[in-house]
């Protein structure tokens, strides 16, 4: 879709950033060159990092009122989102069910202060980070705050793509931490890409590896070259003490 500048970003949950975006760039060519393994086989709840270390009974979470008409409570509910006693996250989304083309707002509310990534899967494994985003870096939430995503005023829009099945993981880290493996450069994507989701998940510990490379490479590159200093790297949160919660959303 264009409409003056606005450029559409297939990711199963497309971006669409009016007058920002470069008009030749789309996360369809991020993920030509994203490495990938093979094409594994569907990302399912019990597999999921959501799911992990949590009890198969576990209750599902209410929902709050997030400010968003229509929120879709069936949905949280339905698929029992499973959550950390440390932090109670929940997600909801303002319809219950969407069609190709529709636009789509989240929201999120946290029962402590945390900082929130909220991950798009699309139904080929590919994930992003749909927040914090080089639009909304500021990903603090305060406790028993609901937010929408995107704000009301925010100069991109999210908007579901092919029918099917999208999911979104929301993961609410300890203020000044962030989730392993996981490290926004904005200075190369607006929004940060995961790549395949199950390569992803199973090489985490590497991922985090090549971070902390970059990180003091371009530290080092700056004092060298009496540069303005790269903004610290944040340390990685304890899972223990993140709140986890994953949310499918049916396009039809």
């Amino acid at each position: 879709m264009r409409f003056g500048s606005v450029i559409a970003l297939s990711i199963g949950l497309i971006l669409v950033t009016p007058l920002v975006a470069p008009p030749t760039w789309t996360v369809a060519d991020a993920k030509k060159s994203s490495k990938k393994t093979k094409k594994s086989k569907p990302v399912r709840e019990k597999n999921s990092p959501a799911a992990a270390s949590r009890p198969p009974d576990a209750a599902p979470a209410s929902v709050p009122n997030t400010g968003i008409q229509n929120a879709g409570t069936e949905i949280v509910t339905a698929n029992v989102s499973r959550q950390d006693p440390a932090v109670l996250l929940t997600i909801s989304t303002d319809k219950p069910a969407y069609k190709p083309g529709d636009l789509i707002t989240i929201g999120v509310s946290a029962s402590a202060a945390c900082d929130l990534t909220l991950i798009g899967i699309d139904n080929e494994h590919f994930a992003t980070v749909l927040f914090p985003n080089d639009f909304e870096p500021d990903n603090h939430l305060n406790a028993g705050a609901p937010v929408s995503i995107p704000k009301a005023n925010a100069p991109y829009q999210l908007r579901v793509n092919t029918r099917g099945v999208e999911t979104l993981l929301g993961i609410c880290s300890e203020p000044g931490f962030r989730p392993k493996g996981i490290n926004a450069d904005y200075e190369r994507n607006r929004f940060t890409q995961l790549g395949d989701w199950p390569d992803f998940s199973a090489n985490k510990d590497s991922r985090e590896k090549e971070i902390i490379s970059a990180a003091t490479q371009a530290l080092a590159l700056a004092k060298r070259k009496r540069r303005k200093l790269p903004e610290a790297l944040r340390p990685v949160g304890d899972p223990t003490n993140e709140g986890r919660t994953l949310l499918l959303i049916p396009v039809e």
